[in-house]
């Protein structure tokens, strides 16, 4: 993990971002309800606090139906929604659970520090039993974004697919927009994204979207004692700092562009 560490940060001092889905075994992760060194046991990279992890989302109850001209919105097997409530993805509503958690092995890196302690120490969300996993280590994921039923060509076909892995290229495209717009005004690319992400959210200019509350978490069958719950008002194990508000991200690079290094 540490050799791949290394490698991962010099990606990001050449200005790329990397990026890895937290999985879709919800708090467990890779222990496969059985336990390990901790009864959870989440996998790697994005452990790794040198990438951002992403968690995923759904849409639930009734999401306002889309009416616009995108053909694969008008074909008869496909109803898109244009908005609707938010929850983290769940194992009882769809089919997997988003991953979440702490890392076994990586120190918690100092740009989340301040989120994670008010998680660990608001006593209102209920947390798995203290043993089961070292809260003084990374935690994860970063950010979120939907990751069920969405539509995808395949093959020629139109196709619905979800998971983390749905929910991450997601945030990839937001850092090539993120990119683009830095670019036009001279500046280099975000690179390491993580101190930005979380300064962002400690700024509090409405970058992002807060999902789940006290009834949320992502239980991935093993039983709810080993899910992690949401957070109201912040960051939590679930999905991150919440899921973003683009407009309001540029808005926030356009303030920092005075800041900002000119490109190479």
């Amino acid at each position: 993990n540490f050799r791949c560490d290394a490698e991962i940060q010099q990606l990001g001092l050449l200005g790329t971002s990397v990026l890895a889905a937290s999985g879709d075994s919800g708090a467990v992760g890779t222990s496969h309800c059985t336990g390990n060194r901790y009864a959870l046991n989440p996998g790697y990279p994005t452990t790794s606090p040198y990438v951002t992890s992403v968690g995923a989302t759904m849409l639930v109850g009734q999401p306002t139906p889309y009416e616009g001209p995108a053909s694969v919105c008008t074909e008869r097997e496909f109803t898109c929604a244009a908005e609707g409530l938010e929850d983290p993805a769940d194992e009882n509503f769809g089919g997997y659970a988003t991953g979440g958690g702490f890392s076994v092995y990586e120190a918690r890196p100092p740009y989340q520090d301040t989120v994670v302690t008010q998680y660990l120490d608001d006593q209102s969300i209920p947390k798995p039993p203290s043993s089961y996993y070292n809260s003084s280590n990374r935690g994860f994921p970063d950010v979120a974004s939907n990751g069920y039923n969405l539509i995808m060509r395949q093959n020629g076909k139109w196709v619905i697919v979800g998971g983390t892995s749905a929910s991450t290229p997601i945030w990839g495209g937001i850092f090539a927009i993120m990119n683009d717009h830095l670019a036009l005004n001279g500046k280099p690319p975000i690179g390491f994204a993580n101190p930005l992400l979380y300064q962002m959210f400690a700024d509090g200019q409405g970058t992002f979207l807060n999902i789940g509350d006290l009834t949320t978490n992502n239980d991935d069958g093993c039983g709810s004692t080993l899910g992690y719950t949401s957070n109201p008002n912040g960051w939590d194990p679930v999905c991150g700092l919440g899921t973003p508000n683009v407009a309001n991200i540029l808005s926030y690079l356009d303030k920092m562009m005075p800041t900002l290094p000119d490109a190479f």
